[in-house]
């Protein structure tokens, strides 16, 4: 157990400095006149009188979120292991998982201009930005999980397998194929959990950790109440910190174990 804490930690070595740091600002920084203590102190003090609802709408968006992080992550493993089985298809799934990946970018877009209905942007240069931005990071995340897929499937090892009988390829790789869809599910869950304040915001439904984030930022004063948006933010993060350091030992012991 010692050696898969030590192993990820250091994997999670940024991520915890980070959050580290994080903490250290707003333990040294003082919430505005007329209040006593630090941020971190404000955000504490929030959580005593908030806990359960915080969780409620923790629970909200986990209801949400999580069913729709295993099926987008299974029909992305399914589109990519067709892809490195027929090549041919590549340019159309990637193609429709671009397209796919321009429903975020408008909500994103919706968001800003709600947030910052004053502010001096230009709209096509921002919205051309975000835009570029969201479908390459679901094109390389296409092609990252194909290459994967095809590097596994390019090992000596399947012609063995064949000799012994086994004719398929996914057969002979299925646990390293499962352990690809377990390395590749955090990140994909965390996108979709951060994502889905703008079907929370977008489709009027409210309950949602990420829509009582939005909703302070919106209605709530932040200069003269900030332990509420601390207190609303800080929640958020230790979870994904928190789920981000366990999935890392769950998935080290797989590795440990199994591989």
């Amino acid at each position: 157990m010692r050696i898969l804490l030590s192993k990820t930690f250091k994997e999670n070595l940024v991520t915890l400095l980070w959050f580290g740091g994080l903490l250290l600002f707003l333990s040294l920084k003082t919430g505005p006149p007329g209040t006593t203590g630090s941020l971190l102190g404000g955000a504490l003090q929030y959580w005593q009188g908030h806990a359960a609802i915080l969780f409620s709408a923790l629970g909200h968006t986990l209801s949400v979120a999580l069913p729709a992080s295993v099926v987008i992550l299974l029909i992305s493993f399914s589109t990519a292991l067709l892809a490195a089985n027929k090549p041919r298809l590549t340019s159309s799934l990637t193609a429709i998982i671009i397209l796919i990946s321009l429903l975020p970018s408008v909500y994103l877009v919706h968001l800003v201009r709600i947030i910052h209905p004053l502010a001096q942007v230009n709209s096509e240069a921002f919205a051309g930005g975000v835009l570029i931005f969201s479908n390459l990071v679901m094109y390389f995340f296409f092609l990252g999980f194909k290459k994967d897929i095809s590097d596994e499937f390019a090992k000596e090892y399947h012609f063995l397998a064949r000799q012994l009988g086994v004719k398929s390829k996914f057969r002979s790789s299925l646990q390293k194929l499962g352990l690809l869809g377990l390395e590749r599910f955090l990140p994909l869950f965390i996108m979709v959990f951060s994502s889905t304040i703008f079907v929370e915001e977008k489709l009027n439904i409210s309950g949602g950790i990420y829509t009582s984030l939005y909703d302070t930022v919106k209605s709530v004063n932040i200069s003269s109440r900030p332990d509420i948006f601390w207190g609303k933010l800080l929640f958020i993060l230790i979870f994904v910190v928190s789920l981000q350091f366990i999935y890392g030992i769950i998935l080290n012991h797989v590795k440990t174990r199994y591989f």
